[in-house]
């Protein structure tokens, strides 16, 4: 993935260097892969701005904005955005999309032990996986507003909304021969309201170097607040990152979610606790692993490597090795050392603003659980602009 070209507002010669620098564009064509996505082809933008106007702040907002069409027919677009208000006095954040795309159900549990048929009859042709192949639309929604109360503590709201809808088998016809594995609702609407502690000492929102960031949030999904599902989910992201020598980067990112119901199957398939994908440990499919409550963990060493300061579009090349694992639980008796699923990976990054320290890059993960597919390991290659986490 690499920029077509970058732009700032146009300022007069006798305005301050601080304030010409206050507001960017980064416009990237949006060339990927990953397990999820096949290919995808489309473009991104990322704006990174002071509110501040050049007063002396030393951390940027950002939005970002893709928009791609993949070869395994889907069509994404979304939007996330960090946003610092003047003085950092409001911390915003959020997601947003829009998603029209196959995709896999692997139903509960931590093993992906689902057995499931697919006939397609025009094909004469059986396929036996461990999970069942559909499409669906889905839209979602969620936002954090958060007021500073110290000098990196801030409380606010939580709000996330999620429709999954016009779900549809890929396959003529199935046989679970696993149906306890698939009793979670597919199709419907969550929408939940809670709290959110933020503590935050990054130096840079897009990529740090040093720093932490707690991120503490509860919400409940309740019909009065226009969901068809009634759980509380407790979520817990904590990440810190030290400067060992030259810029190089140590970065490590725990996670825990919880869900709290009487039964998992309550609760909407996509409200699950999931481990895979971009996001959460590189190297499997996002949701083979699906059930109640998570942890996962993911570790990553970042080195720049050299500076390119006569090259028109990448600035430097660095790379990042990384070793990532989670395990999805009912209870807490369930996690075993041997049941952790984990991956290993790296990449290389391409610095394409150095004064914002964006970076586009691409990583190679490799999940080392063997029978993730079957009888197979899955692996990921995953084409991405800034840093996982």
């Amino acid at each position: 993935m690499l920029p077509l070209f970058t732009y700032g507002q146009q300022n007069t010669p006798q305005q301050d260097s601080t304030i010409r620098k206050k507001s960017n564009w980064l416009i990237l064509p949006a060339i990927s892969y990953s397990p999820e996505t096949k290919f995808t082809f489309g473009g991104a933008v990322i704006h990174t701005f002071d509110l501040n106007k050049g007063m002396g702040s030393a951390r940027k907002s950002n939005i970002k904005l893709l928009c791609v069409y993949t070869t395994a027919k889907q069509f994404l677009v979304e939007s996330r955005w960090e946003i610092l208000t003047k003085d950092e006095l409001f911390f915003l954040k959020g997601r947003a999309f829009y998603h029209k795309y196959p995709d896999r159900n692997y139903g509960l549990g931590n093993a992906a032990e689902a057995l499931v048929e697919e006939h397609y009859f025009d094909e004469n042709l059986i396929e036996t996986n461990n999970y069942i192949n559909f499409s669906s639309k889905r839209l979602h929604f969620a936002a954090t507003v958060a007021r500073k109360m110290t000098r990196s503590l801030y409380i606010g709201i939580d709000y996330e909304l999620e429709s999954l809808f016009d779900y549809k088998l890929k396959s003529d016809s199935i046989f679970v021969r696993t149906p306890e594995l698939f009793q979670n609702r597919i199709t419907g609407t969550r929408s939940g309201l809670g709290w959110n502690l933020t503590y935050d000492t990054r130096d840079n929102l897009i990529s740090a170097y040093k720093g932490q960031y707690l991120a503490i949030s509860n919400r409940y999904y309740h019909r009065w607040i226009g969901s068809d599902f009634d759980y509380g989910h407790l979520k817990i992201d904590y990440r810190l990152f030290v400067n060992t020598i030259k810029n190089q980067v140590f970065a490590v990112n725990l996670l825990l979610e919880n869900r709290f119901t009487d039964s998992p199957e309550s609760i909407h398939f996509r409200g699950l606790a999931r481990m895979g994908g971009a996001d959460y440990v590189k190297g499997y499919f996002y949701g083979t692993y699906q059930d109640k409550h998570l942890f996962a963990f993911q570790t990553e060493y970042r080195m720049p490597i050299f500076k390119l300061n006569r090259f028109p579009i990448v600035k430097g090349v660095g790379i990042v090795l990384m070793f990532n694992g989670g395990h999805v639980y009912r209870k807490l008796t369930d996690i075993q050392f041997n049941t952790i699923r984990t991956s290993i990976g790296g990449g290389f990054r391409f610095l394409v603003k150095e004064d914002e320290r964006i970076h586009t890059g691409i990583d190679f993960s490799l999940g080392l659980h063997k029978t993730a597919d079957l009888d197979t390991r899955q692996y990921g290659i995953y084409f991405f602009l800034g840093e996982t986490f």
